[in-house]
């Protein structure tokens, strides 16, 4: 099996589809954003598809289903979403994420991203 599903197996707690909402500073979402418009607050709803806890640290994992031959692609796509589901998920679950994946069902295959800003 896959290291995801050994993951999924042995977590502690699993959270299927879990929604949440939160704002943030629109320059920490934007890149290249005006001085008017960089201490605006967005307001984030989101749905993780997938959290793992484990010993207290949080595994998050997103499915994608897009087209591409190349994950690189996906990190550029949704870093910046991951991201923002790591922190949002860590403030109110009071737990460190350790980890985002997502899973490529058109590559079969699993995709790290980096959580860091």
């Amino acid at each position: 099996g896959s290291r995801l599903g050994k993951t999924i197996l042995e977590a502690d707690r699993v959270y299927r589809e879990y929604s949440y909402m939160d704002a943030a500073k629109a320059s920490d979402l934007i890149q290249d954003l005006d001085d008017d418009h960089k201490d605006d607050i967005i307001i984030i709803q989101g749905t993780a598809d997938c959290i793992m806890e484990k010993d207290g640290k949080l595994t998050v994992l997103d499915y994608k289903t897009d087209r591409v031959t190349d994950p690189e692609e996906l990190r550029r796509r949704y870093s910046g979403q991951l991201r923002s589901y790591s922190k949002s998920v860590a403030a109110r679950l009071g737990k460190t994420v350790s980890e985002a994946v997502i899973w490529s069902f058109w590559l079969e295959s699993e995709v790290p991203i980096s959580i860091e800003q």
